[in-house]
């Protein structure tokens, strides 16, 4: 026990190497487990991967111990896992924590309320159309969705 008690105090550059080694190991199996991938795309999924650097980061500078670190992450990605899974399964808690899905355009008609709402102009959807679908004819969609993640969609006319 000694040693870990060495670990948690240590100043030096191998305790924080060491630490720095733990809580990598320890941050990927962690990750592996609830089999996530993560993004900067969801709230949710931002907040913890800020979280998580924040908390790893002042364990391996020996701010927090190595035990209380290690708790922490742990909860933290239980708890990140067990919210995923019920955004899941029911709509209320996905809809709170993740939000829902927005027209910008809808039957080929520009949804000025819901643009202003979150504050895009046509310039901004102009520059996300010329991105994914190579043109700046608007007369080719069909509708622009506002996704979840913050992305736009597009969907093309029929023919």
């Amino acid at each position: 026990m000694e040693y870990i008690d060495w670990i948690n105090s240590g100043q030096g550059y191998i305790c924080a190497w060491i630490r720095c080694l733990i809580l990598f190991v320890l941050s990927v199996l962690c990750i592996r487990f609830t089999n996530h991938r993560f993004s900067l795309n969801t709230p949710l999924d931002f907040l913890i991967i800020t979280i998580s650097g924040g908390l790893i980061s002042r364990g391996i500078v020996g701010a927090n111990s190595l035990g209380l670190t290690v708790e922490g992450l742990i909860t933290l990605i239980i708890f990140h896992f067990i919210l995923s899974k019920l955004c899941f399964y029911f709509k209320g808690i996905g809809f709170l924590f993740k939000g829902c899905s927005h027209y910008l355009i809808e039957n080929g008609i520009f949804n000025y309320n819901n643009m202003r709402r979150f504050s895009i102009s046509e310039n901004d959807l102009l520059e996300q159309l010329r991105q994914r679908l190579n043109t700046e004819n608007f007369d080719l969609v069909d509708a622009a969705i506002l996704e979840r993640a913050g992305s736009i969609s597009f969907i093309k006319k029929e023919k």
